[in-house]
């Protein structure tokens, strides 16, 4: 009955609502960005006939757009719409088109040394590893709206927050952290192709990033820019450049990753226990993954999920590069991470409005392994594989 009610309720006639009146705009354009990630990467993932793939991409992103619209006539609360499947396809062609102009100029770019020695880099790539964590992490649940009222009232609330050092500790720790990693990639890759102020360089870089990001959840409905998270960005990036000033080029791993480890173990513990007011009662762990986020909206439930999976992502990472091989490393990550988000979340089950689920537990040991993935194949490429790359690559620049 739901099914049929909808489809009779499908407008045909593109940029025309239901009642007669024009598309919303922002509407319009949400649904034509929301594509584009798709359309550029997927552009990208293609090896060769570019033009070809366009037209591939953007079938497939109306195959998406259109099985999307499909499900939604099984829903009580969303309506099918003839202008989002347009919207979603032209996004899709637009990122493809970004793509094939951005690929045109980086291989045009690739035949100068210069560039070659900036972007065929082991930090580089790194470097592009840790900017996407961040955004990930900043902008998440990505419920993006061009609202104008609300980014008004986000610049005010963000001004006036006079009192940004109060209140309990929640994720402080780990953003730091991050940011710290981050500054520390961006400052090694400056470092590694002779730029002359490489640490301010890099403390530079990876700020403006930082403030860019946070900035930017203007735009994200369900989060709000702080001064405190500014004042965080900015000491995290701060003493990540001043570390690889003060440090040896040459340092065993084990040195800094214990550190690290132990870093990301406080941080993930201030977040899962705050706000530290603990009753004589234990709420039991939920053991069905996903049962309490049935609960919640859809962007709380992404959003929660995704924070547990960043939480664990640098751990993953570290562990992946102090363990080189390949089986047994996955093995630890799983054990160790497991264990630190399990007990965490225990522990959880001590504060007051705090419930422990081991759907968090999981999120933590996936990011873990999908960071430990990463690493992984970062380091087959640019340090076991590094002479036969850079080998493929002259004979490509000789032909």
């Amino acid at each position: 009955d739901v099914v049929i009610y909808n489809i009779g309720k499908i407008n045909w006639t593109p940029f025309i609502d239901a009642d007669g009146s024009r598309a919303s705009i922002p509407d319009v354009v949400q649904n034509v960005i929301f594509f584009m990630p798709f359309g550029f990467f997927g552009l990208l993932s293609f090896t060769r006939h570019k033009l070809f793939a366009v037209l591939v991409i953007t079938f497939l992103g109306f195959l998406i757009s259109l099985n999307i619209e499909l499900l939604q006539l099984a829903t009580r609360d969303r309506a099918t719409s003839i202008t989002d499947l347009i919207c979603n396809t032209l996004g899709t062609a637009v990122g493809a088109m970004i793509a094939l102009i951005f690929y045109g100029m980086f291989s045009g770019l690739m035949r100068f040394t210069f560039f070659q020695r900036t972007f065929n880099n082991k930090f580089y790539y790194l470097f592009v590893f840790s900017f996407f964590v961040i955004g990930a992490s900043t902008l998440q649940p990505f419920d993006f709206s061009l609202d104008v009222g609300m980014v008004g009232y986000k610049l005010e609330a963000m001004l006036s927050g006079i009192h940004v050092l109060t209140g309990p500790l929640t994720d402080e720790f780990v953003v730091g952290f991050r940011f710290f990693l981050f500054s520390v990639i961006a400052t090694l890759w400056l470092r590694s192709i002779e730029n002359v102020v490489w640490p301010i360089a890099g403390i530079t870089l990876s700020v403006s990033i930082g403030v860019f990001f946070e900035l930017s959840q203007i735009i994200v409905a369900s989060r709000l820019p702080t001064v405190q998270d500014l004042l965080i960005i900015l000491v995290g990036c701060s003493l990540g450049g001043l570390f690889v000033l003060i440090t040896p080029r040459k340092i065993a791993p084990i040195v800094w990753a214990i550190p690290a480890m132990a870093f990301a173990m406080i941080g993930a513990a201030v977040q899962t226990l705050s706000p530290f007011e603990f009753s004589t009662v234990h709420n039991v762990m939920n053991m069905l993954p996903f049962l309490h986020y049935y609960e919640q909206t859809t962007f709380n439930a992404i959003a929660n999920f995704l924070e547990s999976l960043l939480i664990y992502f640098p751990v993953g990472f570290i562990l992946q590069y102090v363990i080189s091989k390949q089986k047994s490393a996955f093995i630890f990550i799983v054990l160790v991470v497991g264990t630190m988000a399990y007990t965490l979340e225990y522990f959880q089950g001590w504060v007051v409005g705090r419930y422990p689920d081991i759907t968090d537990v999981l999120g933590g040991v996936l990011g873990a392994v999908i960071a430990g993935t990463l690493c992984l194949r970062w380091t087959q490429v640019f340090n076991g594989n590094e002479v036969e790359v850079e080998s493929e690559a002259v004979q490509l620049s000789e032909v």
